[in-house]
């Protein structure tokens, strides 16, 4: 080191003691019916991960994410960059079968913005801001260009116990190291397939009961293999 040169002292590391961790005042929402059961209690600041293939219920499912979390006055932010970036009539058909009406526009809002961007208000910037919604997702990692280590930083930023927010992230059904690593850092990992969810959430009370989007094509689309789908005894590559 130089003669005269400065090191900048670094932050120390925050170390918890048990007890500290056992006895931390926590915020939790919620949700009613089959999802509030399966989800269990989401503590605030909570990553969510969700995926599926194309027109297996998945972008239905959200939709009916938004509105139980609507229903207990959270606000809601829907960052669209597929389906024309939120109001194509695909998306009007799912908010019209969610049972959201015009009753529900005081608190979800359906956009599409950048996630870095010099000319448009980003991602970033609009949940940053006082009063801004407490439950966003972001559809999808990939359409949003969304790579690891802003994934990281966004997160580290939003999903802590000061900012409180609650992110569900949204991904293609595809396999590779960026998405990997989002899947297991959530804590609430949610597969559509064939109009029912699979879920796998660390939450307190949690039951992780598969969740049916939508029972009519559900059943048409499992057959015989409905009630084992449901009851929790089948899934495809998973062991049971």
């Amino acid at each position: 080191m130089e003669i005269g040169s400065t090191t900048k002292k670094k932050k120390r590391v925050k170390m918890l003691k048990p007890s500290q961790i056992i006895n931390k005042s926590r915020e939790y929402i919620i949700l009613d019916g089959r999802i509030g059961e399966s989800l269990g209690n989401i503590e605030l600041g909570t990553k969510i991960f969700i995926t599926g293939r194309s027109f297996s219920g998945k972008s239905s499912f959200i939709t009916q994410l938004c509105k139980e979390f609507a229903k207990k006055g959270i606000k809601i932010d829907y960052n669209n960059h597929e389906e024309k970036g939120g109001d194509a009539s695909t998306v009007k058909k799912k908010i019209e079968l969610a049972g959201i009406d015009k009753d529900f526009d005081n608190k979800i809002r359906f956009y599409k913005a950048p996630l870095l961007c010099d000319e448009e208000q980003t991602f970033d910037e609009i949940l940053s801001r006082k009063g801004s919604a407490g439950f966003a997702i972001l559809d999808s990692l990939q359409h949003a260009g969304m790579n690891k280590k802003e994934y990281i930083r966004f997160t580290n930023k939003f999903c802590n116990p000061k900012k409180k927010k609650i992110i569900a992230f949204v991904s293609h059904w595809e396999k590779n190291d960026f998405v990997t690593h989002v899947k297991h850092d959530c804590d609430i990992k949610l597969e559509a397939m064939n109009y029912i969810v699979y879920v796998e959430s660390r939450m307190e009370g949690a039951t992780n009961k598969p969740i049916v989007i939508y029972e009519e094509g559900a059943k048409k689309a499992w057959g015989k293999k409905y009630n084992s789908v449901v009851n929790g005894k089948y899934w495809p590559g998973k062991k049971k």
